[in-house]
């Protein structure tokens, strides 16, 4: 007998001689080395499953105001589109009104959207371009 078994890594005398103790040791040295191994490659897989759902949560996202956005613009586009400029001043007037509204409490969250947009498409982007995802 060789002093060793090593399929489990367990010395099978009774007084094991240097050469066999060795062995043992330096078979459970990599047999600990291949775990811390393993260790770091799921902790790099996880890290890097991290970060794509973090990319798939992002574009997501944006996806979504982009819709929003789109969707208001179409509204608005085709609300201005329809209207009818009267003939009276009074009429006008109001549409004025409207207008102003429209200027100074309607579009200014909506341009806000769009910069936050493009923030999150520049962040998304670099986050894909420093890992060469895109």
């Amino acid at each position: 007998s060789s002093g060793i078994n090593a399929e489990y890594g367990d010395i099978d005398v009774e007084v094991p001689d240097e050469k066999s103790v060795m062995t043992y040791v330096a078979n459970y040295y990599h047999k600990f080395a291949k775990m811390k191994s393993g260790d770091v490659s799921s902790k790099r897989i996880v890290k890097m499953v991290s970060f794509l759902q973090e990319c798939e949560d992002s574009r997501e996202e944006y996806n979504r105001l982009v819709s929003s956005l789109l969707e208001w613009i179409e509204q608005t586009i085709e609300i201005l589109g329809n209207r009818e400029f009267p003939d009276m001043v009074t009429g006008v007037k109001s549409l004025l009104t409207d207008f102003t509204k429209y200027r100074t409490e309607e579009k200014p969250p909506k341009y806000t959207d769009k910069g936050n947009l493009e923030v999150l498409f520049y962040n998304l982007n670099a986050k894909l371009r420093s890992r060469t995802l895109r």
